[in-house]
C-alpha cells in the first residue's frame, strides 16, 4: 500500500494502472529470405539514418501500385501515439483522488477486517466488496462530471475495465465461496464427469478449487 501510495504521489495523482509499466510486444523473428525482401525495398539515408520505402515497393506482380492511401493511412497517428508519455494518464482532483486512494487503500482493509473477524466471517468480505464497488461508483461519477469516458485514454479505458471485471473474483473470495460457488461448482463437476467435453472442464475446476480456497492471490485482482 505504502509503494502504491507513493507511486500515486509521484505520478502526481495520476490513475495507477495494472501492470505499472508498458507490456512490450516483440516482433516475430524473420527468416532469411524475409529479410533481404524486406531491406531490397527500403532506401536508408546516409545523414540522418531513417528508413524509406524505394520505388521497389510500389510495384505488386511486376506492376505499378499508385494507391497511396494505404501507405498514408499506416503513417497516421492515432490520440494515443501522438501524446506524450505524462499526457497518456490524466491528473486526478477532487472526487477522483479520493477514489483512488480508496482503491489503493481497499487491501490492507481487507487484510485488517480478516485478522479482526476471521476467515468464516461475512463482515471482511462485504466491507471489501462495497470499498471496492463505491470505490469505481465514485470513480464514474468523477468523469460523468469531467466529459464521460471520451476523455480517457486508451490506457484509462482499459484500466477501468479491468477494475470492474475483478468485482467476479468475489464470487472466489471467503464465505460466498464456500456457502454458494463451492457447492455449485462441486455439483456441476458431479454431473459432468462421465460427459465428453465438460469432464475435461470439471477436472480443471476441480484442481483450482484447492487453489482458490489456499491461496489469495488467485482470487485477488489489486
Amino acid at each position: 500500500m505504502l509503494l502504491r501510495l507513493s507511486i500515486f504521489k509521484l505520478s502526481k495523482k495520476r490513475t495507477l494502472l495494472s501492470p505499472p509499466h508498458p507490456e512490450r510486444e516483440q516482433p516475430p523473428l524473420d527468416d532469411d529470405q524475409e529479410v533481404q525482401k524486406r531491406t531490397k525495398n527500403i532506401w536508408q539515408g546516409k545523414r540522418t539514418g531513417f528508413s524509406h520505402p524505394n520505388i521497389n515497393s510500389l510495384q505488386r506482380n511486376g506492376t505499378a501500385n499508385l494507391d497511396h492511401k494505404p501507405y498514408i493511412l499506416s503513417k497516421v497517428l492515432d490520440r494515443d501515439a501522438a501524446c506524450r508519455a505524462e499526457n497518456l494518464v490524466t491528473r486526478l482532483e477532487g472526487l477522483g483522488t479520493f477514489a483512488e486512494i480508496l482503491y489503493i487503500v481497499r487491501p490492507v482493509v481487507y487484510v485488517l477486517a480478516l485478522r479482526k473477524y476471521g476467515f468464516k466471517s461475512w463482515t471482511p468480505w462485504t466491507f471489501s466488496l462495497f470499498l471496492e464497488w463505491f470505490s469505481l461508483h465514485l470513480k464514474n461519477k468523477y468523469l460523468q462530471n469531467r466529459g464521460g469516458l471520451n476523455t480517457l485514454s486508451s490506457l484509462e479505458k482499459e484500466e477501468k475495465r479491468r477494475r470492474s471485471m475483478i468485482l467476479g473474483y468475489y464470487l472466489l473470495k471467503g464465505p460466498f465461496f464456500n456457502a454458494v460457488t463451492k457447492p455449485f461448482l462441486m455439483k456441476f463437476c458431479e454431473n459432468t464427469k462421465n460427459k465428453f467435453m465438460l469432464s475435461f472442464m470439471a477436472g480443471m475446476i476441480l484442481d483450482y478449487i484447492p487453489l482458490w480456497e489456499k491461496f489469495h492471490f488467485y482470487t485477488s485482482g489489486s
